[in-house]
């Protein structure tokens, strides 16, 4: 297998790793198995994981919804790979902040950001998936 270089996984490969119709869909699960080395260092935030959860359950946005039973299971899953570690929300972020003035982003993206700066010496070969 392919090292993996360090970086944040963002919803969308989560829901290509589920959709096994996405033409991302054989790419996407790689990335996301060979999280299950415990050498592999692949973050979430808690604002992807509820975004992930809230695209897979909803018909408008796939075409084949999962229950929410389903999305938790995949979550648990996922939750399960040593390599996947939940980065937790920046108290900026909590009480406002969302860097738009700096940046230019939105507030999930600026969380994002704040929160890729704090994986302390995974930053110089950094990766947004």
């Amino acid at each position: 297998m392919t090292p993996v270089e360090p970086g944040v996984v963002d919803a969308n490969i989560l829901v290509y790793a589920l959709d096994v119709d996405a033409p991302q869909h054989a790419a996407s699960l790689a990335l996301l198995n060979a999280a299950r080395d415990p050498a592999t260092i692949l973050f979430v935030t808690s604002q992807i994981l509820a975004e992930f959860y809230s695209i897979v359950t909803s018909p408008r946005r796939v075409a084949v919804p999962r229950s929410p039973s389903e999305a938790l299971r995949a979550l648990s899953a996922l939750h399960a790979y040593p390599g996947v570690h939940v980065l937790p929300a920046p108290a900026r972020v909590a009480i406002g902040w969302d860097g738009r003035s700096v940046f230019r982003i939105g507030g999930s993206d600026s969380a994002l950001l704040i929160n890729a700066c704090r994986c302390r010496g995974y930053l110089a070969h950094f990766q947004i998936y």
